[in-house]
């Protein structure tokens, strides 16, 4: 017997969908303007992933990316993959529970459709879960669930791990409270780690790399927002800019500001997708005489800009607000020192909106008579001190929850 999504009933934030046991099952997911599928079960407090997929370089190819068990689940499209289909064979208890598809597009955000709750016909139906604030980054999965009442929920999972992590250790809840937030602070270190930092100098090259051994018929797609870096449809601003080398690392020349962001890197091979993200961060050093004019351009992901001195740090523009300083003028996403005097001197950091650096732009005043071009580029070297590398954190996170951990032991060996 096929059963499918659309003979469930609906039941309050989610629809329940009631089989006999051995039933082959099919959950339907849209995929309209979407390109990364995935569906998870949610079950006596566990929520695993269960299968996942993506759509090839042309669009009209469906590769599974992860399957938990291949014997049991299965996942298919149609033609023009605008739906995609989660097929369970020979329905158990185990399956039982909630199950919610998530899409992705062009963002790092994974949107999910209402979940479905699955139950064995004659079987007393666990109360659904009632999911909140729910949200997917990056590679990693950050979840909070708001799960209210009944069989298998167990009230709010925040609370029910604290609990669970007081009653195994015997520690005071105050502790316990703490050693969350440590964890929770080292999975933030840990996300903005997800990315691979690549810096490279205005006019120079940069590698991206792809960490694969020497393989054959890899096909390598690189993105740069909603367009195409390399592979079928290059957007014309890295058009003769990025080359491949060996089996799927990327060469991006002639470096530009413009250049600087997030970039996915996707390796399509017959056994299926591998996925690297990298953040370019640009370097330029612009020198000029007094009362000349120096310009740089703005990448796409600039939110704002700080200039820093001797005196201080001070934003001097900001998207949607313009420039905050009669030192500049704003045209064309470039920004434009005006009269160059000493003061204008020192670093120009462009952020993004989580703060990241995206370019750093070092400003001097030629005291002598040789001219540089604008945006010329240097071989010294821009020293960025306000930047702290992502192991410092983890150390100092690393070392404070093993502090944290120690003390709680000795406390609880006191009691």
């Amino acid at each position: 017997m096929q059963i499918t999504s659309s003979d469930a009933s609906v039941q309050g934030s989610s629809d329940l969908l009631r089989v006999q046991m051995g039933a082959n099952i099919s959950l339907n997911c849209s995929m309209t303007n979407r390109y990364v599928i995935a569906w998870y079960h949610l079950r006596a407090k566990r929520f695993n992933l269960l299968i996942s997929a993506e759509t090839g370089i042309t669009g009209r190819k469906f590769l599974t990316t992860y399957n938990q068990n291949s014997s049991h689940l299965k996942m298919t499209a149609d033609t023009w993959i605008t739906r995609a289909t989660l097929v369970i064979s020979g329905v158990t208890e185990s399956d039982v529970g909630l199950y919610f598809c998530g899409t992705k597009s062009d963002t790092t955000e994974m949107h999910f459709d209402k979940p479905i709750s699955l139950a064995i016909e004659g079987r007393h139906a666990e109360d659904p879960c009632t999911v909140t604030d729910f949200s997917l980054t990056s590679s990693y999965t950050f979840i909070k669930l708001s799960v209210k009442g009944g069989m298998g929920c167990g009230g709010d999972l925040e609370t029910w791990r604290r609990t669970e992590m007081a009653a195994l250790m015997g520690l005071h809840p105050l502790l316990v409270n703490l050693y969350w937030c440590l964890i929770i602070s080292l999975l933030f270190i840990f996300l903005g780690a997800a990315s691979l930092p690549v810096e490279g100098r205005k006019g120079g090259s940069i590698t991206l790399p792809c960490s694969l051994t020497k393989r054959e018929n890899l096909s390598t797609v690189l993105t740069f927002g909603p367009i195409t870096a390399f592979g079928a449809g290059q957007d014309g601003h890295f058009s003769g800019r990025v080359h491949k080398s060996g089996s799927c690392d990327l060469i991006l020349q002639d470096l530009k500001t413009t250049d600087a962001g997030k970039y996915i890197l996707k390796v399509y091979d017959d056994s299926g997708l591998i996925s690297n993200s990298y953040d370019v961060h640009v370097n330029v050093t612009l020198t000029g005489q007094k009362g000349e004019e120096l310009m740089f351009e703005l990448p796409r992901e600039a939110e704002n800009v700080t200039h820093l001195t001797n005196a201080g740090c001070t934003e001097v523009w900001r998207r949607g607000r313009g420039v905050l300083t009669d030192r500049l003028t704003h045209k064309n996403d470039c920004l434009t020192i005006k009269n160059l005097s000493s003061s204008d001197a020192g670093l120009y950091r462009v952020l993004n909106k989580s703060g990241g650096i995206l370019v750093t732009v070092t400003v001097t005043e030629s005291s002598t008579g040789s001219k540089d071009k604008l945006d010329s580029t240097h071989e010294d070297e821009t020293h960025d001190t306000g930047r702290v590398p992502v192991w410092v954190g983890i150390v100092i996170g690393v070392v404070a929850l093993v502090a944290l951990i120690v003390f709680a032991i000795i406390k609880s060996r006191q009691q």
